[in-house]
């Protein structure tokens, strides 16, 4: 196997990276909005100043609005590409795995399940091909273990030591593929 983790510490850091960029450029931009409002001369005499000040009180509620939705529009945003990102990384590769399992259960074991370049979850689908080709050693195994014993029994006189020596030989292959069948196994 690969890797032990099935979501590698680098995809995790990557991903944490971006979204914590889109939070930070979401943060400046309303901060600069912000600035832009508040960037204001009170004006010359006691007059303009109070006047200025009565308009900035009656506009501060729909600035901060403006802000929440500037940042709320972004969380959105960033929410949906990241929801894009992870299905097509990290749920692929599950569906993929599904779709496999389903075919075994329907024994086919003509296929590997692949990836794709960065892809997560890659040790799931490479203990998952390791099994099928365990899977299609034993069965085949069995397939030529079948077709000897069927050889063996359509003669008149069969050959119980051809028999015994292929049933030795199918043990031992399939011994190194799964520990039931090992010497000594139960």
């Amino acid at each position: 196997m690969k890797s032990d983790k099935p979501i590698q510490p680098v995809f995790t850091f990557k991903f944490q990276f971006k979204y914590s960029l889109v939070m930070v450029f979401g943060s400046i931009l309303t901060s600069l909005s912000f600035f832009y409002f508040l960037d204001q001369s009170l004006g010359d005499g006691y007059f303009e100043s109070l006047l200025t000040l009565t308009q900035f009180e009656a506009r501060l509620p729909e600035h901060l609005l403006w802000s929440f939705a500037i940042q709320l529009v972004l969380i959105l945003l960033m929410t949906f590409a990241i929801h894009l990102f992870v299905s097509h990384k990290i749920a692929g590769p599950v569906y993929r795995y599904e779709l496999s399992l389903t075919s075994i259960l329907k024994d086919d074991l003509r296929f590997d399940v692949r990836t794709r370049q960065g892809d997560q979850l890659k040790s799931m689908v490479h203990a998952l091909n390791d099994f099928l080709e365990a899977m299609r050693l034993m069965y085949g195994g069995i397939a030529d273990l079948r077709a000897t014993l069927d050889e063996e029994l359509a003669k008149d006189n069969p050959d119980p030591e051809v028999i015994r020596d292929r049933i030795g030989q199918v043990k031992a292959a399939m011994g190194e593929q799964h520990p039931a069948f090992r010497e000594g196994a139960a």
